[in-house]
């Protein structure tokens, strides 16, 4: 069996204003994984999101509050199918 190296995408910023386009963040572009999960954390290190299923993105709200334009930090944990682990980690700026 030949694994594709691993190989994903994290956009940069998104916009969650409904109109269908870039309304989500989370990790794109994935195949061959076991595990993963993700966290969106404010500046000041509190935990707004935390999921553990690709099909499941962040919105830009917090306790279903809609949260101001800012910048966001998020940490990414994959394990891919020979259980090698990575870590992504970085920012992204939600867009009002």
């Amino acid at each position: 069996l030949i694994v594709p190296p691993f190989d994903a995408y994290v956009p940069t910023s998104f916009t969650p204003n409904g109109d269908g386009i870039n309304d989500f963040f989370g990790m794109e572009g994935v195949e061959f994984i076991n595990t993963y999960s993700m966290k969106v954390f404010n500046r000041w290190g509190q935990e707004l999101f935390s999921t553990s299923s690709l099909k499941v993105m962040w919105d830009g709200r917090y306790n279903n509050n809609v949260l101001p334009g800012d910048m966001y930090t998020y940490v990414i944990h994959v394990t891919d199918i020979d259980n090698r682990p990575y870590k992504l980690s970085g920012t992204v700026q939600l867009i009002r």
